[in-house]
């Protein structure tokens, strides 16, 4: 968030999408690649734990919580390999650091700024109501309702339209620099824009 904001507060709107594209120098940009890419793997390593353990919570709750024996380590092992295998498919078919942002913005932004409000307080309401067995607890308001609905609307209209916008320019870019597991090369050309055709 620190760099962000120093980046965006020094550039304003001419900051890149990709924050080192700012640095000039051959040598500060393999540094901070380096940095970027010990930080990915640092990141991806607690992730990816996190995740085989839930979905192996999910799949085997008995196993998953066994550390010895072959059935439990076989499972952690096929479970591990399809997240890291899950994590390239994804990296190759979304190539574009913005692009792979803004479509994970617009799947979470809805929900989260619209729909996850309201539904969490429209279940919050009917539990306490259920659960009062005999206090007075008043029912929601056709003000409460109104908004609440008006929530899940924003957020039933806000995430397939922002997904069109970002997909339609995810793939103007596989158009411009290359599809999908092709070898992009980062130059120049990516950081102005010029396709690879001109």
């Amino acid at each position: 968030f620190v760099a962000a904001a120093v980046g965006v507060y020094y550039l304003g709107s001419g900051a890149p999408h990709f924050l080192m594209d700012v640095l000039e120098d051959e040598w500060m940009r393999q540094i901070g690649g380096w940095c970027l890419f010990l930080h990915m793997l640092i990141s991806y390593t607690i992730t990816s734990a996190v995740v085989s353990r839930a979905i192996h919570l999910w799949l085997d709750p008995v196993n998953a919580n066994v550390t010895t024996g072959i059935t439990p380590n076989v499972q952690w092992f096929f479970i591990a390999l399809a997240v890291a295998m899950n994590s390239y498919i994804v990296s190759n078919v979304i190539p574009f650091f913005k692009d792979l942002t803004e479509i994970i913005g617009a799947l979470n932004l809805g929900p989260i700024s619209f729909g996850f409000p309201a539904t969490l307080y429209i279940v919050h309401r009917l539990r306490a109501r259920r659960k009062s067995s005999g206090i007075s607890l008043k029912a929601m308001s056709r003000l409460d309702w109104s908004v609440c609905i008006l929530l899940l609307f924003l957020c039933a209209y806000t995430v397939p339209i922002g997904l069109w916008a970002d997909v339609t320019a995810l793939i103007r870019d596989w158009h411009t620099f290359g599809g999908p597991f092709d070898c992009h090369r980062y130059s120049a050309e990516h950081r102005s824009g010029i396709s690879k055709n001109d």
